[in-house]
Parts: C-alpha cells; structure tokens; sequence
C-alpha cells in the first residue's frame, strides 16, 4: 500500500470514476438546462461509453509497447484539453455530442 505507483494508479482510477459518475448525474440536468432534448443528453452519453469501451482497448494494447504509466499519464495529459475545449464551446446539440 506504500507504493508510490500503486498509489497514483489509484488515484487516476478514482478521478475517471468520479468524472464518469459526474457525468452521468449532472449531463442530462445541464443538457436540459440549455434547452436541449433529452435525446441529446442520452446520445452524449452512449458516445461517452463507446468511446471509453475504445479507449480501454486502445491502451490494452499500448501496455504491449508501453509502460502503463505513462499511458496513463498521457491519457490524464490529453483530457484537461478536451475539457477545457468542452466547456468553452456553445451549448448545441451538435457540439454536446
């Protein structure tokens, strides 16, 4: 439990899983929010968990070359972007999905 690595595989894990249910409380409110129908919040949800189901499969396959670590720690690089880029765009269907 000492293990410096150990420890931050588990925080990673625990700051997906936080978002994740995050997301799934609070996107369909938000999404009502902004006028939107509930259709638009169900397929931004769908496309999250595809796109993770993919994403999994991806880095599985990147353990095969990489240390798991620095997958991880590229996946944690490239999501504050993305987050930042999500909640600067305007609130329509198309850039919600």
């Amino acid at each position: 439990m000492g293990d410096r690595s150990y420890l931050l595989l588990h925080a990673g894990f625990f700051t997906c899983g936080f978002h994740i249910a995050f997301l799934v409380t609070h996107l369909p409110g938000e999404v009502n929010l902004c006028g939107l129908p509930p259709a638009v919040a169900s397929w931004s949800l769908a496309l999250i968990g595809l796109s993770n189901i993919v994403g999994s499969l991806i880095a599985g396959a990147c353990t095969q070359r990489f240390r798991s670590k620095y997958i991880l720690a590229a996946m944690v690089r490239l999501a504050h972007p993305v987050d930042r880029l999500v909640l600067g765009s305007t609130k329509n269907q198309v850039d919600i999905l």
